[in-house]
């Protein structure tokens, strides 16, 4: 019979819990960008820049191969598209949700 210490045991736990919950807010995130990009009548406009100021970026990053440890730094500037895609697929839900 194996044995395995305790320490090993809990340490085994918890990385699977983390990568379950890693993966579970990865999904979760994708679902939200998604529904915000996703336009409402009227913003047609603004969700494609908004798109663009995401994955231009990131477009060109990978592109030009400048995915090295002293280039992350240039994703920060897609950090508040992000948020504003991921606040406004929230919206959606909660609209969708609490609607009357």
């Amino acid at each position: 019979m194996f044995f395995l210490p305790f320490q090993a045991l809990v340490s085994r736990f918890f990385d699977r819990r983390r990568g379950l919950a890693l993966a579970t807010t990865l999904l979760i995130s994708m679902i939200l960008l998604i529904l915000g990009l996703w336009p409402r009548r009227g913003t047609v406009g603004a969700t494609l820049m908004l798109a663009l100021w995401l994955f231009l970026p990131l477009a060109l990053i990978f592109a030009f191969d400048l995915y090295k440890p002293a280039y992350l730094k240039f994703l920060l500037a897609v950090l508040p598209p992000f948020h504003l895609l991921l606040a406004a697929g929230v919206s959606r839900v909660a609209y969708s949700v609490f609607r009357c």
